[in-house]
């Protein structure tokens, strides 16, 4: 386009095809526009869950919490700190006690064996179900509360089917999402 001097539309189902052409993307939902931006910007910053679920791949996870008095996430097998950005989301939204939904990237999810100076309440321990070696890194797909969820590992990772994972995760990465509109919190 920039050789022809001219403005393309492409397009594609494929997210990944649209991340690597497009100087701006236009998702859509049925026919409706769910969020318009650069690529990295939408991929960053998604405005709901079909968005955050969509771009990257493999997709964003998606794990119902509660919001303590204590600013902390906490579901049935984890509880997690949030950073100063999410307690601003937390404390603009008024999401004390409120259940909502949290998203987190497979690479925001790391072997914990691999992590220095882990943080208090930044991890998450679950039963590994499979493997994917992939050379730079290994996909591990574990069971958090009955949803599997997929990690992005260092490829030096010893996580196996059926073992205990710990899990840290990046909590300054994590997307918090309503559970009703399923709209993200800003």
């Amino acid at each position: 386009h920039e050789r022809l001097n001219a403005t393309i539309i492409y397009v594609t189902h494929d997210q990944t095809e649209a991340m690597t052409m497009a100087d701006k993307i236009i998702i859509m939902k049925d026919g409706i526009v769910q969020q318009t931006g650069g690529p990295q910007e939408v991929y960053d910053h998604p405005n709901n869950m079909f968005v955050a679920g969509f771009m990257g791949s493999p997709a964003m996870n998606f794990l119902d919490a509660a919001i303590t008095d204590r600013m902390t996430l906490k579901g049935g097998m984890f509880e997690l700190n949030t950073t100063d950005r999410i307690k601003k989301i937390i404390k603009d939204n008024n999401l004390i006690g409120k259940e909502i939904v949290s998203g987190i990237r497979p690479e925001d999810l790391e072997d914990s064996n691999f992590v220095q100076n882990i943080p208090a309440n930044s991890t998450i321990t679950a039963n590994v179900e499979v493997t994917e070696p992939m050379g730079s890194e290994i996909y591990v797909y574990v069971d958090i509360e009955g949803i599997l969820v997929t990690a992005r590992v260092n490829p030096r990772s010893k996580f196996r089917s059926g073992e205990k994972a710990i899990l840290y995760v990046d909590t300054s990465k994590i997307h918090l999402f309503d559970k009703k509109t399923e709209e993200a919190y800003i």
